[in-house]
Parts: structure tokens; sequence; C-alpha cells
């Protein structure tokens, strides 16, 4: 498990004998690196069930040291425990902890006797797509993008639309972030003037399923934009998490105008 939105599951299947059992808690206990550790999040169930599912994101949840000899009875994840940070990478062992509560007015005192049918566990390794990650960036804004969440929207007023906001790195939610913008001018290669255009391509971008392209057209109303006639001549270092990818376009037209473009595919 090296993500944090892989997942550990179980499913524990036990009788309840006699109609004995009035509640009861399970939490994960893993052994990672010779030290065990129990899931602070529990699943609690009912003498009415019969299977009870856990599910834990396994590098987001908050595990604790835990002895299963001297703490079988006593599990301290309050507030002043120390949490644990784990990276689930060399898991050893993997198993459930189980309490449960006698059932009021039916002379046991002690134990209510429950039974342990079944358990199955094992780990779901979600590997990330393009949608998810995109997905997983609009999460990041919430109600600050107040529903105006499609590629085009603009929620923030800024006209940078959300496609390119993701693009480039910037917040759709704040006028005043709109990430690592494109940038042109005029330059002299091998003494002819071109245009020099610089855009900033995320280093994951074909995961994302993003890609970027420059486009050209000579007349803004009565033509549509088609691909440019560009040399990149660079592809280096920019911005944290960002390759800047340098063109030059010729400028051996009257009128040109040059458009970046950036495309997404959930595929």
């Amino acid at each position: 498990m090296t993500a944090a939105n892989d997942v550990i599951k179980a499913t524990v299947s036990y009788a309840d004998r006699d109609g004995i059992l009035g509640t009861g808690k399970v939490r994960f206990v893993i052994k990672e690196n010779n030290q065990y550790y129990i899931s602070y999040m529990v699943s609690n169930f009912t003498d009415e069930a019969s299977d009870v599912e856990l599910v834990r994101q396994g590098t987001t949840a908050a595990w604790f040291p835990y002895d299963p000899i001297t703490d079988i009875t006593s599990v301290d994840t309050s507030t002043n425990a120390t949490q644990a940070s784990l990276d689930l990478t060399d898991v050893q062992a993997f198993g459930v902890w189980m309490e449960a509560t006698v059932a009021t007015n039916t002379g046991y005192r002690l134990y209510p006797r429950l039974g342990l049918d079944r358990f199955q566990a094992g780990a779901i390794v979600i590997t990330p797509t393009a949608s998810s990650i995109k997905q997983a960036w609009l999460d990041t804004y919430g109600s600050g993008m107040s529903g105006a969440t499609a590629d085009s929207d603009d929620p923030d007023g800024d006209g940078i639309a959300n496609i390119l906001e993701y693009a480039f790195g910037g917040d759709p939610t704040d006028d005043t972030s709109t990430g690592n913008q494109p940038s042109h001018g005029v330059v002299d290669a091998d003494g002819t003037d071109v245009l020099e255009v610089i855009y900033y391509e995320r280093t994951d971008a074909s995961s994302r399923g993003l890609s970027t392209s420059l486009k050209e057209s000579s007349n803004l109303v009565f033509e549509d934009f088609e691909a440019a006639t560009v040399t990149v001549v660079g592809t280096g270092s920019g911005p944290s998490g960002f390759n800047a990818v340098t063109n030059h376009v010729p400028v051996d037209d009257d009128e040109k105008f040059i458009s970046v473009e950036v495309n997404y595919s959930a595929e």
C-alpha cells in the first residue's frame, strides 16, 4: 500500500449465541515492522447484524501503538495517546479487535456468547485515474466553487476557466491566483525574429489526462484556430511540479493570433 486512497477492508461474520449480545465494536489491528497498531475508528454492530464491514483508508487512518497481550482489554485512543504515522509497506499480520457488550436482563453477568463465524480481509490498491485526480482537485475547493465545476466555468470570475486553472495550477475560487500562465515575446533566433511562447505543463500531465498545444489563426472573426507551425526549442525546469515548454513561432504573416489550448481526456 503506497497511496493515501488505498484501503484495507474486512468482513466479519459472527453468531449471536442465544440472543444475548447487546452491542459490539470492531477495529483493525495490524503488525508492521514488528510493531502492532490499532485503528482509531470503529465499526459498531448489534445483535441484529450478521456481517460487519470494516473499511479504512490505510495511510490516512489514525493508528495507535497496541500490545495484543497487555492491552487486550484496554485500548488507549484518547487525544493524549501517541498516534503513529504508518506507510503500510511492510504489513506482517492483519486482524480485528472486537468488543462486545452483553444485552440487559439476560441473567448473564460476564460475557455474551459471541462466536466468530468468518473473517475475510485484504487490501484494495486503488490506481488513480485522470478522472479521480481531477475530482480530487475539484473536491479541494468544495463549496467555494458554488457548483460551477464544469471545465468552461469560471467561479471566481477572473477570466480563467476551470480547466486552465487546473492545468496551470491556479485556484478556481481566488481571482488573484491564476497559476502559471503562458508568457510571450519577440526574440532573435539565428538572425530572424520569432515569437517565443512559453507555457507551463504539469510534470504529471499525462496521468491527469492533460495535453497542451499552440493554435493559430489569421483572423479572429472569420477563421477558426488550427494547429500552429511551431518549433519546440526547449522543455526545462519550471515552477515546482511544472515543466516550462518553450516554442518558437514564425512571424511571417501580416497578422497572426496565437492561442494556448489545453485538452483534457478522462480516458
